[in-house]
């Protein structure tokens, strides 16, 4: 994953001084902001997903097959995005523990983000 080395060699960099400190803190809050527009735009896939699933006649149809419903709805879910949606909620947590700055800049901007939603 393109985004995933990025961070991982921004996170080199800061950590062994490479990188002028304004620029780190610029380049990282993009990084940041990018992680967090991807977890967001992902969930909203997998949600949508799961949720017109589950009011298909697909769902329908397995429960008279006997078929385990919610097995077929998660399945469907990792299908519409959850599966990406868990590897960039890694890379993010993964970003948030690597830099304190980052953890704070990712909780400040989904808890905005968040209250905007609502």
């Amino acid at each position: 994953c393109i985004l995933f080395q990025s961070v991982i060699n921004l996170r080199h960099h800061i950590l062994t001084g490479c990188l002028p400190i304004l620029y780190t803190r610029i380049h990282l809050q993009e990084k940041c902001d990018r992680l967090i527009e991807l977890c967001l735009k992902y969930s909203e896939k997998m949600r949508l997903k799961e949720y017109r699933y589950y009011r298909s006649d697909e769902a329908e149809e397995a429960e008279n097959a006997g078929i385990d419903v919610d097995l077929a709805a998660l399945h469907a879910k990792l299908k519409g995005g959850g599966d990406v949606f868990h590897r960039v909620g890694a890379i993010t947590a993964f970003a948030a523990v690597g830099s304190r700055r980052c953890h704070e800049h990712i909780i400040e901007q989904l808890t905005v983000r968040a209250a905007r939603s609502t």
